[in-house]
């Protein structure tokens, strides 16, 4: 997608896959690799993630109000992620650039993941 804006109510694997631009908003929960390759763009989810969301993003921001599971930010190389509750362990684990915020990390995160205030 590269602009414009999509709602769902709730999403399986592979949502908002290599997103450039524009609003994905899920109003529910989520399936894995979610924002996987985002190079743009806002997603915001409403309730929780799977694994590996954000994985190889470069740029945009991912907003998670829910939990988030392992791996989050898992090579990512720039933009924003925030997530509003717990995350899973390795959070930020290769990562390259960006930053990632959360309530509470698994163990193992990286060094470059920030507790939100």
């Amino acid at each position: 997608m590269t602009g414009g804006g999509i709602v769902s109510a709730d999403a399986g694997n592979y949502a908002f896959r290599r997103m450039s631009g524009g609003l994905g908003v899920i109003k529910g929960d989520c399936g894995n690799f979610l924002g996987l390759g985002c190079s743009g763009g806002k997603v915001v989810c409403q309730g929780s993630c799977g694994e590996r969301a954000g994985w190889l993003m470069s740029s945009g921001s991912l907003r998670v109000h829910g939990d988030a599971g392992d791996y989050l930010g898992l090579l990512m190389k720039g933009g924003r992620i925030t997530v509003f509750s717990r995350v899973g362990r390795r959070a930020g684990w290769r990562m390259k650039g960006g930053t990632i915020r959360g309530k509470a990390f698994g163990p193992e995160a990286a060094d470059g993941v920030f507790g939100l205030d």
